[in-house]
């Protein structure tokens, strides 16, 4: 039993080595240009292939150019797509059509590496306590201006929800780089333009005015 586990161990560490891909791009930023390149010395000529993370062609055996020296080089701008870009070269080596180790890079919002576990469950707690406590403050809010009862603290309380939402939102795109995830904060920045900003706004002057007329008012039947 043993012999048997350990050769099922030995067999899954051969296996993950006859399938490991070698790799030598960073991450690009989504509509960045990466430059592909390929040194070979006895090659006449370099072709490329890049696939889109869905697997479609973008690029099917075009020349790189040559550097001099050996060297080849191609600039690949079309990097809207989010995902992984495999890239495949091929070349006379030494006379003999000969394809190169398979590369690939990935593209992303922000140019990095996907954020690990904890960086997702960190901005997931921050969001859920942004998006509860912005929530609870409209609706507070609300009342207030419903009853004409909006003041400055109100005002300023939602108007900092709606501006932390923006940092968060900057710190997302820089850190996370989530599309999904920066949708929803885009869209959430949008409705809080109104429910956080315009709102607050108009119903602080609304109260304002009213208070004043009633103070007015009542002066006037006072006296």
């Amino acid at each position: 039993m043993k012999r048997l586990m350990l050769f099922l161990v030995l067999g899954l560490v051969l296996i993950s080595f006859a399938s490991a891909e070698v790799n030598e791009y960073a991450p690009v930023k989504d509509g960045d240009c990466i430059t592909i390149k390929q040194g070979c010395s006895s090659c006449s000529y370099v072709n490329v292939t890049i696939s889109y993370p869905n697997s479609t062609l973008a690029v099917s055996n075009e020349g790189m150019d040559s550097q001099g020296a050996g060297q080849w080089t191609y600039d690949f701008c079309n990097t809207t797509a989010l995902g992984r870009y495999d890239v495949g070269r091929e070349g006379d080596l030494e006379g003999t059509p000969t394809s190169f180790d398979v590369l690939w890079f990935d593209v992303s919002t922000n140019g990095k590496e996907p954020a690990d576990g904890i960086t997702i469950v960190v901005f997931t707690i921050i969001f859920m306590l942004i998006f509860f406590f912005g929530l609870l403050g409209f609706f507070k809010a609300l009342e207030h201006v419903v009853n004409l009862e909006m003041d400055l603290l109100d005002t300023l309380w939602l108007m900092r929800t709606y501006f932390v939402m923006w940092i968060f939102y900057y710190l997302s795109i820089k850190y996370l780089g989530n599309a999904f995830i920066n949708d929803i904060l885009s869209l959430a920045i949008t409705i809080g333009a109104f429910t956080h900003l315009l709102l607050p706004l108009i119903g602080f002057a609304v109260s304002m005015i009213m208070t004043n007329l009633k103070f007015k008012r009542k002066a006037r039947v006072t006296y």
